[in-house]
């Protein structure tokens, strides 16, 4: 990861940088970002949804309409095996809890922080929602890699939880979505190469290199 990339020019939306405590060496980084990553979740938000659009009353009307959006895509695409994977993904959600909405970053992936300043800064706020924090710190685990096994260690969610499950589900079908938003063909490709081994019960991540 470059750390030493260019501070943004527009911080996140109203102007928030969520900054996480003092990164001084680069082995350290992974705490920064995650706690700059847990205060962009004190933020409250109106509803759920987009930052742009927060419409959704609840956060299971905003998932199973995002669910939705996904299996058309994924039929259209001739995916249908993985586009029924979203039914029953969809009928899982009665197991989520009632949470407040709280801003969520959407996309947490290591290239997604920068050192600045000796501080460890969120940028590209393009994915943005309000909605539960569980979700980003999901992403976040699997984007940096972080091992199943040490996911309650490291970022605090138990990955046997049933709602953690989900949300990994959740989290995997949606990269395939942005990468099919953004134009990547070879990238959206790969995701979905790999999703079916990914979906399936995972006791450990492999290739794990962050050393966590």
């Amino acid at each position: 990861m470059d750390v030493d990339g260019p501070a943004p020019d527009h911080p996140g939306p109203g102007g928030l940088i969520a900054e996480g405590k003092r990164a001084r060496t680069v082995p350290i980084i992974l705490d920064g970002a995650l706690a700059a990553l847990r205060a962009a979740h004190t933020v409250d938000g109106p509803s759920y949804g987009r930052i742009s659009a927060p419409d959704s009353v609840a956060w299971m009307a905003f998932l199973t309409d995002r669910l939705a959006s996904y299996a058309a895509t994924l039929t259209r695409l001739g995916q249908a095996a993985i586009a029924a994977h979203r039914a029953r993904v969809r009928t899982d959600l009665a197991l989520l809890a009632d949470v407040r909405p709280h801003l969520l970053h959407g996309d947490p992936h290591p290239g997604n922080f920068r050192l600045r300043a000796g501080r460890v800064v969120l940028l590209d706020w393009e994915l943005a929602t309000y909605g539960d924090p569980q979700l980003d710190l999901v992403r976040f685990a699997w984007e940096w890699r972080i091992p199943p096994r040490r996911w309650r260690q490291v970022v605090g969610i138990d990955p046997d939880e049933p709602a953690i499950v989900l949300y990994r589900h959740i989290h995997l079908l949606g990269r395939v979505m942005s990468a099919i938003s953004r134009g990547s063909v070879e990238l959206a490709g790969r995701y979905l190469a790999n999703l079916p081994a990914e979906l399936a019960p995972q006791p450990a991540r492999p290739g794990a290199t962050h050393g966590v």
